[in-house]
């Protein structure tokens, strides 16, 4: 999952959050002191015992990637340098 895509234009990234439910409920768990795993595996039971759809896909990965979209936009970063 790639959140952070390039403006050609402006050479500035966007953010693109496709499953806005699994990420705010990474944002939550994690603003609880849970672990990255911690976070992925309560997604997942959430999912299981729910029914949700909505859930799914979700991983270690993920969840980082949602830690850091969420740093970047509330730092005011707006230009991440590659190297």
């Amino acid at each position: 999952m790639k959140l952070f895509k390039l403006n050609e234009g402006n050479e500035m990234y966007t953010v693109d959050i496709p499953n806005n439910m699994c990420f705010f409920l990474a944002i939550n768990y994690f603003e609880c002191g849970m672990l990255f795993q911690q976070t992925d595996v309560a997604i997942r039971h959430a999912k299981d015992r729910l029914k949700v759809q909505k859930l799914s896909g979700i991983n270690n990965h993920n969840v980082g990637q949602y830690i850091r979209a969420l740093v970047a936009t509330n730092s005011g970063l707006q230009h991440a340098n590659t190297y």
